[in-house]
């Protein structure tokens, strides 16, 4: 695996364990073309997804449980009995699930194609294991008869070759685009921000082009060459399987320590168990951090009236005391 694969692995854009099968693969014919869609779909399930780059239809909503409903407005004055449909802006976020959700529909048509193939692959495997090994005599030392068998057991055979292969690249481009869409997901889940997604998208291109000046201690010139240097590589196996991959790639890129302390570890078990606390960790630490930052509601005080001023008070003679003259003098002028 060279480092391009390695970044496609840590972008999600190829499976780790079909990068290190077929390297080399490429598939020989489309998806679109070897797996058709139904042919009786609506125009709205096959274009839209193409056309529209994942947006909603027209006068769709998409809910919080992923279902789709027509909202119409009221009839407006003077056009009674139609309608007009309620449009509104969708998020990225929403555009994003709702074309997730259309690609999911074709995987499974898809891959409901693959296996009847994969069946018609197995009754020829059959068919031709059924009449192996025959010799001359089997067919009464006919000469012709002979080699019609040989011919058409070797032409069997290599139509059985083609179409194992066949399959075999569909079925990685499949999980190759899977993996993308998950990691595209991920992404919007950790980055919701666009300014968030362009600065750790900048981040993966300095970490593959000067991750030796960023990190020189580390001694690699590529960030997936430090990932890829552990023999098990249980930490990449990890990133591919997390929610939160983004998240710890960007904390590994800052501090390549963290993940060299578990690249060390003898046993798989341990290295999964220190991952799954760091990452953890970070998720409680990012919890503390964004409810320090929400200004707590001001509290207020209850109205109960006008406030009264201590200084207007008027708190009386002070008869613990004689009274001088101009005590006298003051009570009367005041109480006239």
């Amino acid at each position: 695996m060279d480092y391009k694969d390695a970044v496609s692995v840590i972008k999600g854009e190829k499976t780790l364990d079909s990068t290190l099968a077929t390297q080399d693969s490429q598939p020989e014919v489309p998806m679109e073309q070897e797996v058709p869609m139904e042919k009786n779909e609506t125009e709205a399930n096959t274009a839209a997804p193409e056309e529209n780059n994942g947006e909603f239809p027209e006068g769709s909503e998409s809910t919080e449980d992923g279902n789709e409903e027509a909202a119409i407005d009221a009839p407006e004055k003077g056009n009674k009995g139609k309608t007009s449909k309620k449009k509104r802006e969708y998020t990225p976020m929403e555009k994003q699930r709702y074309a997730f959700k259309l690609q999911k529909a074709r995987w499974q048509k898809a891959e409901a194609a693959l296996k009847a193939r994969e069946e018609e692959n197995e009754k020829l495997k059959a068919e031709l294991e059924k009449y192996k090994g025959l010799t001359l005599e089997d067919f009464g030392n006919d000469q012709e008869k002979y080699m019609d068998y040989k011919l058409d057991q070797r032409m069997g055979r290599e139509r059985l070759d083609s179409m194992t292969k066949q399959v075999e690249d569909q079925r990685m481009q499949m999980q190759m685009q899977e993996a993308a869409e998950m990691a595209n997901e991920r992404l919007m889940n950790c980055f919701p921000d666009e300014a968030e997604r362009d600065k750790y998208q900048a981040l993966i291109q300095n970490a593959e082009s000067r991750f030796a000046e960023m990190h020189p201690e580390i001694g690699f010139e590529k960030f997936s060459d430090f990932l890829l240097s552990e023999k098990d590589r249980s930490v990449l196996q990890y990133l591919q399987d997390s929610d939160n991959a983004p998240k710890l790639i960007r904390h590994f890129i800052h501090k390549p320590e963290a993940a060299l302390r578990i690249m060390t570890m003898r046993s798989p078990y341990s290295k999964f168990i220190e991952l799954k606390q760091l990452e953890n960790r970070m998720m409680q630490h990012e919890r503390i951090v964004k409810n320090k930052t929400v200004a707590p509601a001001k509290k207020t005080l209850p109205d109960i009236g006008k406030t009264l001023n201590n200084n207007a008070i008027e708190t009386g003679p002070d008869f613990s005391r004689p009274w001088t003259k101009q005590d006298a003098i003051n009570w009367i002028a005041n109480h006239k």
